[in-house]
């Protein structure tokens, strides 16, 4: 999404407010786009995907639903090394054939499949922040 930067500036400040975080439970999500990264800290390889809500399930509170929250995307991450296996099992939930062939080219695939995602809300790890965000706590099969 693009930002016309001087109609950004013309913003009254008193009008910028945080995001509330959705509320916890299963949410359908579609995967919208996919980076190849490292984590901030420790420089592991990983897989980022971001996955948007598309609607809620029946263990959501659609009352507290945030203002814009199918406008969200959600970071779903996946590290090089011992828990690489998590992502075989993300390939599985979103239906994608992966059977002999390398991540690089299952990639591209993934953007559009659809799960249920089990979304959480966890504190900032940040020193004295009371910020509350959500998670991606597993997923399954749409």
């Amino acid at each position: 999404m693009s930002v016309d930067f001087d109609s950004f500036l013309g913003v009254p400040v008193d009008s910028f407010e945080r995001p509330q975080p959705i509320p916890l439970g299963t949410y359908t999500m579609v995967v919208q786009s996919y980076e190849i990264g490292e984590s901030d800290v420790k420089k592991t390889p990983r897989v980022r995907f971001l996955l948007a809500p598309v609607a809620p399930g029946g263990d959501v509170d659609a009352s507290a639903l945030p203002p814009g929250w199918q406008k969200r995307t959600l970071r779903h991450d996946f590290y090089a090394g011992g828990g690489a296996w998590r992502i075989r099992k993300f390939l599985d939930d979103i239906k994608v054939n992966y059977a002999g062939r390398a991540l690089q080219d299952v990639l591209p695939e993934t953007v559009g499949m659809t799960c249920q995602a089990y979304v959480i809300q966890a504190p900032s790890s940040k020193p004295g922040s009371t910020d509350i965000f959500n998670e991606i706590s597993t997923t399954l099969p749409a």
